[in-house]
């Protein structure tokens, strides 16, 4: 039975020359690998049945270098109570559990 990169599992990593070995199998690699501008070319275009209306969208919004949305951070604010309502107790207490819900 082969077992496959399980690091838990695997030996010989430490052994002496293993990582020159990997390392020039990673070398010849790369001599044999040309990139080019679409080095994708040669496979067919990815079925869009799985494309949602959202990934649509940020596809063409990556597309024209538009930057992302930040993020809303109003629902992680977690607001005292008013100024003139600083003293009242019920006040801070609905505070607490707005703090509590979020």
């Amino acid at each position: 039975m082969l077992i496959d990169a399980l690091p838990y599992y695997d030996q010989g990593y430490d052994d002496p020359g293993a990582r020159d070995h990997a390392v020039a199998l990673i070398q010849e690699e790369m001599m044999l690998y040309k990139p080019t501008k679409d080095y994708l070319q040669h496979f067919p275009l990815p079925d869009d049945k799985f494309e949602t209306q959202i990934l649509k969208n940020e596809m063409d919004r990556m597309t024209n270098s538009q930057p992302m949305e930040s993020i809303n951070m109003k629902r992680y604010e977690l607001p005292e109570p008013a100024t003139g309502l600083r003293t009242d107790v019920d006040a801070w207490r609905l505070s607490v559990e707005n703090s509590q819900a979020q």
